[in-house]
């Protein structure tokens, strides 16, 4: 058999034997109930904080003490605990009394076969109570708890209908915007947005006629100082939320960092075009990951190497510095990190083309420390410098011609000048028959000859000079 679970039935009575025709009527109870029977007030009271009845039974008349009294009393401590009057004669205005005072029911003494459905049914009717107490203070925290989240929330909640008109916006508005959720009433969305960004926050939220979210921006809002901030939400299309019946907007300012990346693209574009205005490929070299960074498109303008992301590993120019070149390069480089009060370093070695060929490279970086020196990264810039070390080539060997063509004019036409020079001096100053004349003369037209022969040597051999030196 089925143990009964137990009722604790606690009597307000100052008759025996009507306390005991109670009890008699609950022998066949659907509870197993324990039973105390007071007549006084003191007894009352302390059956209340000790005992902790379930259920009260009162009479209404009592020598010392009514029932009206005992109901104001659990009344002022419990909302909860039934309070049955059983009484034998109950006037009106008794009763308009009890009721206010919050009786749960009636029964007279001559109608004592009711008592147990009505314990039944207040028993039921409490348990329903304390459930509706109970969902209530669940909701009470519940909102509590969505409203402290909301304040203190990063994101501005705000629920918008489909044409963009508030219709609700979180008190973090005032906190995160500097606008309270007030001044939001009668505008709508659009009234906040940047000029240049309406046409694409009107056609973020069209599409959410098909699709339930979608996040929207980042885009402009205009805050309570009149200033351009960014904002990035997402939207989430609730009109057919019966609760809801709109669409439901988190907003989060990201002005900071939108303007760290709007700055950081202004700085890439300058570096981008400084990179093209040198003509070096200007990189940074992150040491700890090896990272390094360079502008899109700069390995394959200097060197030939098509830009498929290569450029940023570390192993690709290991590999393509010329293998006599890297042990010097490394030690070098090394012993520069090393030294914390170096701050400056430069190579030059050969880098390998796509075709086979080496260019030729000067580097120059600067070397940056954190605070206990030690070097975290290099920014600096790389130069092809093949050609210039070609025309040093060149104008060298053209110097060499030029000494020699120099060393020409110095001793080989000085030979012919100076026999010419002699021989006017023999002609001109001394006295010389005929035959000797004759053959001073001839000697001067051989030596003009010799000299007309070394002239045009020397203008053939700067011809070709200048020629080498116009390619």
């Amino acid at each position: 058999m089925e143990e009964k679970e137990d009722l604790k039935v606690l009597i307000l009575e100052d008759v025996r034997t009507d306390a005991e025709l109670l009890k008699l009527q609950l022998v066949n109870f659907d509870f197993h109930c324990i039973y105390q029977v007071v007549d006084a007030q003191e007894a009352y009271e302390k059956a209340l904080s000790e005992f902790k009845p379930d259920v009260i039974l009162a009479d209404f008349n009592l020598p010392q003490f009514d029932g009206l009294q005992a109901l104001k009393k659990l009344r002022s401590e419990d909302e909860l605990t039934p309070f049955i009057f059983v009484t034998g004669t109950l006037f009106e205005e008794d009763a308009v009394f009890a009721i206010r005072a919050e009786a749960t029911d009636f029964i007279l003494k001559k109608h004592i076969e009711q008592l147990p459905s009505a314990i039944i049914k207040a028993l039921r009717e409490r348990h329903e109570k304390i459930l509706r107490f109970e969902a209530t203070r669940m909701l009470a925290e519940s909102e509590k708890r969505f409203k402290t989240l909301v304040q203190n929330s990063g994101d501005v909640i705000a629920i918008l209908d489909f044409k963009g008109n508030y219709q609700f916006v979180s008190d973090s508005s005032r906190r995160i915007l500097g606008i309270s959720p007030a001044s939001f009433e009668g505008k709508n969305v659009y009234d906040f947005i940047h000029s240049e960004d309406k046409q694409l926050i009107l056609d973020q939220l069209h599409q959410l006629q098909k699709q339930t979210q979608m996040p929207i921006g980042p885009l402009r809002f205009k805050d309570g100082n009149g200033t351009w901030r960014w904002i990035e939400a997402v939207a989430s299309n609730l009109l057919n939320d019966s609760t809801i019946q709109g669409i439901v907007i988190n907003s989060r300012d990201v002005t900071e960092r939108v303007e760290k990346e709007l700055a950081l693209k202004v700085s890439n574009e300058r570096y981008r075009f400084a990179s093209l205005a040198t003509q070096d490929l200007i990189y940074e070299w992150v040491l700890q990951s090896g990272q390094i960074i360079i502008m899109e498109g700069a390995l394959e303008r200097l060197f030939g190497h098509f830009d498929s992301g290569n450029g940023t590993e570390l192993a690709f120019w290991k590999d393509h510095i010329h293998p006599h070149d890297l042990a010097k390069v490394y030690c070098k480089l090394r012993e520069k990190l090393k030294n914390s009060y170096e701050d400056f370093c430069e190579n030059e070695f050969r880098f390998g083309r796509p075709d086979g060929t080496y260019a030729i490279v000067y580097n120059k970086g600067y070397i940056i420390r954190n605070e206990t020196g030690k070097a975290i990264k290099i920014i600096g810039a790389l130069r092809d410098n093949t050609e210039r070390l070609e025309n040093l080539k060149a104008i060298r060997d053209q110097n060499i011609q030029l000494r020699k063509i120099s060393w020409v004019q110095s001793h080989i036409v000085r030979a012919p000048v100076a026999r010419i020079m002699g021989l006017v001096d023999l002609v001109t100053n001394y006295e010389n028959d005929e035959t000797t004349k004759s053959e001073l003369l001839r000697y001067i037209d051989l030596s003009a000859k010799e000299l007309d022969e070394v002239i045009r040597d020397i203008t053939k051999k700067a011809e070709i000079l200048v020629k080498e030196i116009n390619q």
